[in-house]
C-alpha cells in the first residue's frame, strides 16, 4: 500500500480546482454535434484510439461509411470521463479507486494512531500500578533484626555469659521485640507476596510470645509444676521439639537462597536440639551448647539484616549476599 501511494503521489501533481474542472470533459464536450474536433483537444488515448479505427476503417473513399465509423466512435468514447492533470490524461474510474484507497489508508492509520494511543495510556497505568507498589518498604530487615536480638540475649542467658542465669530479663525483649514486632513484620510480607518470609517471621513471633507466656509468673504455667520438677523439664523438652520440627522444615527451604539465611537456620535448628536435650537430660553442659548456637544463629541474622539493608546510598560499608548454589532438577522417565 505503501509503494501505491508513493506512484500516485507520483502520478497526480497538485493543482487546482478550477484547473481540474477546465479539464475534466467528455467526448460529448468536444465537438460532439460536429465532425470536425482538435486533436490537441483530445486526450492522448483518444488520438491513438482514433487512429487505430482510422486504419482499420478507410478502405475507400465512401463518405458515407466515414460518417458512420465517425459517428460509432463518438459514442463509444461519449461513455467514458476523463481528466487532464499536469499534462497527463486519468481516466475518472481510475481516480476513484485510488481516491477509495487512499481513504481507506487514512482509517487504517487513525486505528493504529488509536492503538498506540491506548498502548502508550496502559503504559501509564501500568507505571502508576509500579508507583504505588513501590512505597511498600521490605519488612524482612525489621524482622530479621527483632529475631536476631531476642535470640542472642536469650542465648546468653543460656550460656551463662557474665554469670547470668534468671531469664526473666527476656521477657521485654521476647513479649514486644521478637514477639510483637516480628509478628508485624511477618504480617507486611504478605501483600509483598513473600510466603516464605510471612511464615517465617509470623511463626517465630509466636514462639517468642508463647515463651513470654511460659516464663511469666502470673500465667502460673511453671508453678502449675512445683510439685514434680522432672515433669516441667519433660514438658519444656516436649515444647522446644516441636520448634525443632518446625525449624527443620524452615532449613529445608533454605537450601537455594544465601549462605547467611542458610547457616541462620543450620545454627537455630542445633540451638533448639540441644535445648531440648538440655530439658531432657538435665544437662546444663548441653544447654550452654546451645546457648552459644543461637548466638551464631543470632549472628548471622544480623548479617543477613544489614546486607539488606545497608547499600551504597546510605552505608559505606555494603555487605554482600552469597547465594549457595543452585542444584539442577532432575526428571526421570520410565520411557526412553
Amino acid at each position: 500500500m505503501t509503494e501505491y501511494r508513493e506512484d500516485s503521489i507520483k502520478q497526480l501533481p497538485k493543482v487546482t480546482a478550477t484547473e481540474t474542472s477546465n479539464t475534466l470533459f467528455t467526448i460529448e464536450r468536444i465537438n460532439s454535434n460536429s465532425d470536425e474536433y482538435d486533436e490537441e483537444d483530445v486526450p492522448k488515448m483518444l488520438v491513438d484510439e482514433r487512429d487505430d479505427d482510422d486504419s482499420s476503417s478507410f478502405d475507400g473513399d465512401d463518405d458515407d461509411s466515414m460518417d458512420k465509423n465517425r459517428q460509432r466512435r463518438h459514442n463509444k468514447r461519449a461513455k467514458e470521463e476523463y481528466v487532464v492533470i499536469g499534462g497527463k490524461t486519468y481516466m475518472t474510474s481510475d481516480l476513484e479507486q485510488w481516491l477509495a484507497r487512499d481513504h481507506d489508508l487514512e482509517n487504517q492509520t487513525e486505528e493504529l494512531t488509536r492503538a498506540k494511543t491506548n498502548v502508550t495510556l496502559l503504559q501509564g497505568e501500568l507505571a502508576d500500578l509500579d508507583t504505588d507498589h513501590k512505597v511498600y518498604a521490605n519488612p524482612l530487615p525489621l524482622g530479621l533484626s527483632s529475631f536476631g536480638f531476642s535470640c542472642l540475649l536469650l542465648s546468653m542467658v543460656n550460656a551463662q555469659v557474665r554469670g547470668v542465669t534468671n531469664n526473666k530479663i527476656v521477657l521485654g525483649a521476647a513479649i514486644f521485640y521478637g514477639g510483637i514486632i516480628e509478628l508485624i513484620a511477618g504480617l507486611f510480607c504478605f501483600p509483598l507476596g513473600d510466603t516464605f518470609g510471612m511464615t517465617v517471621l509470623g511463626a517465630y513471633g509466636g514462639f517468642w510470645l508463647s515463651y513470654s507466656v511460659i516464663l511469666t509468673d502470673q500465667f502460673n504455667i511453671v508453678s502449675s509444676y512445683s510439685d514434680d520438677p522432672a515433669m516441667l523439664k519433660n514438658a519444656l523438652g516436649l515444647y522446644l521439639t516441636c520448634w525443632t520440627v518446625f525449624t527443620t522444615l524452615c532449613w529445608l527451604c533454605t537450601m537455594k537462597s544465601t549462605w547467611g539465611l542458610f547457616l541462620c537456620f543450620t545454627f537455630l535448628e542445633m540451638t533448639f536440639i540441644m535445648l531440648a536435650c538440655s530439658e531432657f537430660l538435665d544437662s546444663v553442659p548441653i544447654a550452654k551448647a546451645g546457648g552459644y548456637f543461637g548466638m551464631f544463629s543470632a549472628m548471622c541474622a544480623f548479617y543477613v539484616l544489614y546486607s539488606g539493608l545497608a547499600n551504597a546510598d546510605n552505608s559505606y560499608v555494603p555487605l554482600r549476599q552469597f547465594s549457595l548454589p543452585k542444584t539442577q532438577r532432575v526428571i526421570t522417565s520410565s520411557r526412553v
